[in-house]
C-alpha cells in the first residue's frame, strides 16, 4: 500500500540510486611536493573489540604525536586491502564500510602547528604524499580554529576530504552516501586511535581551509574533521 502524500515527511532528499551505466570519472590530482616511501603498516597491540567500543570516547586534552605515529594511524584506518581489478570508478575494500566500496573520502594530515605540513596517504600503495598547500597560512588559521575550540587538544588535524563526483558516476542522487562514508571512516579512525592507545576527538567543523589550501578549486572539498594526539599522562 502506498503511503498517503501527508504522511511522507516534507523536504526529504530523493534516495540514491545506482546508475544502469557508470559515469566517466576523472580521479582529482593531488599536488604532490614530494613522495616518501611505501609504508609499512604497524598493526595496533592486541585488544579486544569489546574493550575498543567500551574506551572509545572524545578526549579533549593531547599532546603532539610523533609523525610517523599519525601516519601510522592514518594508513592503518585506510589502507586497501584489495582492489578490482580493471574497475573504471577504482573501487577497493577497504577497513571502513563504503557505498559501492567506491571510497570518495579520503583523509589529509595536517601537522606542526607552528610549520603545519600537509600529508596524504594514498590508500592504494600506502605511499606518504606531501602536498603543496597554495598558502600555509590557510592551515594555521584551521590550527587556531581548533585550539579555539579545544584549548588543550595540541594535536595533528585529520581533515575527510571528499569526492563528491566519484560517488555521483555511479548512483543518482549520491550526496547522502558521501556524507553517510564520512561518518563511517571518522568511527574507524576513531576506534583505531583508541586502540593504538591515542586521544582523539571529533570535532564539529568540516576543515575547509584545508580543502582549499590545496585544492582551491574545489575538486575535494572537507567533510569533517577529528585531532588525534598521544595522551596526556595523570
Amino acid at each position: 500500500m502506498k503511503p498517503s502524500p501527508s504522511s511522507v515527511p516534507p523536504h526529504t532528499e530523493p534516495d540514491p540510486v545506482p546508475r544502469a551505466e557508470p559515469l566517466a570519472h576523472s580521479p582529482p590530482v593531488w599536488p604532490v611536493h614530494h613522495a616518501f616511501s611505501s609504508i609499512p603498516i604497524e598493526p595496533p597491540s592486541a585488544i579486544s573489540f569489546d574493550d575498543a567500543l567500551s574506551s572509545r570516547r572524545s578526549i579533549r586534552s593531547m599532546q603532539p604525536a610523533p609523525l610517523r605515529t599519525v601516519v601510522n594511524l592514518m594508513a592503518y584506518a585506510t589502507h586497501a586491502v584489495a582492489e578490482l581489478a580493471g574497475d573504471p570508478l577504482g573501487r577497493t575494500k577497504r577497513p571502513s564500510p563504503s557505498a559501492g566500496a567506491l571510497h570518495p573520502v579520503e583523509i589529509g594530515l595536517v601537522h606542526g602547528r607552528s610549520n603545519p605540513r600537509l600529508f596524504h596517504c594514498e590508500p592504494s600503495s600506502n605511499v606518504i604524499q606531501l602536498l603543496k598547500p597554495v598558502d600555509k597560512r590557510i592551515l594555521r588559521v584551521l590550527f587556531a580554529r581548533v585550539r579555539s575550540m579545544l584549548p588543550e587538544a595540541d594535536g595533528s588535524l585529520i581533515v575527510f576530504l571528499a569526492d563528491f563526483s566519484k560517488t555521483a558516476a555511479a548512483y543518482n542522487h549520491s550526496q547522502s552516501l558521501v556524507w553517510r562514508d564520512a561518518g563511517a571512516l571518522l568511527q574507524t579512525v576513531h576506534l583505531s586511535a583508541v586502540a593504538f592507545g591515542l586521544a582523539c576527538c571529533p570535532l564539529g567543523i568540516l576543515g575547509s581551509e584545508a580543502a582549499a589550501s590545496v585544492f582551491p578549486n574545489g575538486n575535494l572539498q572537507a567533510v569533517g574533521m577529528a585531532v588525534v594526539g598521544r595522551l596526556v599522562s595523570r
